[in-house]
């Protein structure tokens, strides 16, 4: 029996670290459109989720999301290497590097969302296709899509700056998913409004 999560349903609400004006976003972007078209999967807006699989109200969520906020400080987040995995959210994904600040970041979520306590390791991703296909598909396309830009390793060590936390509805298919709203970290919102 297939699950939701193997045939591309999410659940409820996740929390998402969105890259803002990031020096890569043009060529990133480009490649999921590109990875995406290929493919005939969704697409969707890059990102690597905090904390995901949220089945409170969107009220209570977005109330904790704001909780949530005020107990972060901005930090980095340093990407690693393109790699797959036969899982359908993760199927061809950058690794995150697991810095304090970040694994910081998801043990106050597990903290203010009590809920999520007791999931699984947490595991940074940024993912760049959602899809069931063969391990050999992923290889072809991290080396024909990424070649010029420098294969697996091409972003590798590459940062953004985390100033806040987008709440997104992912409840159904992909396409169905949108963004609800924003929770600016608390010492960035400080810094605005200096």
């Amino acid at each position: 029996m297939e699950t939701r999560r193997e045939t591309g349903f999410g659940r409820g609400y996740s929390i998402w670290l969105v890259p803002r004006q990031d020096p890569l976003e043009n060529i990133l972007q480009g490649k999921m459109v590109e990875i995406s078209s290929r493919c005939s999967t969704p697409a969707f807006r890059r990102h690597a989720t905090l904390v995901g699989t949220l089945l409170d109200s969107g009220r209570e969520v977005l109330v904790k999301t704001d909780t949530l906020a005020k107990k972060i400080s901005p930090f980095s987040i340093t990407l690693g290497e393109i790699d797959y995995s036969e899982e359908y959210f993760k199927a061809l994904f950058i690794d995150v590097q697991r810095t304090p600040e970040l694994m910081n970041a998801n043990a106050v979520a597990r903290e203010v969302f009590q809920e999520k306590r007791l999931d699984d390791e947490y595991k940074p991703h940024m993912s760049l296709l959602y899809a069931n296909m063969p391990a050999h598909e992923k290889e072809v396309l991290i080396r024909e899509v990424f070649r010029e830009v420098g294969g697996r390793k091409a972003f590798s060590g590459a940062q953004f700056v985390v100033d806040r936390l987008d709440l997104y509805s992912t409840d159904g298919k992909v396409d169905n998913w949108y963004f609800v709203d924003s929770c600016y970290l608390e010492k960035a919102q400080n810094r605005l409004q200096a």
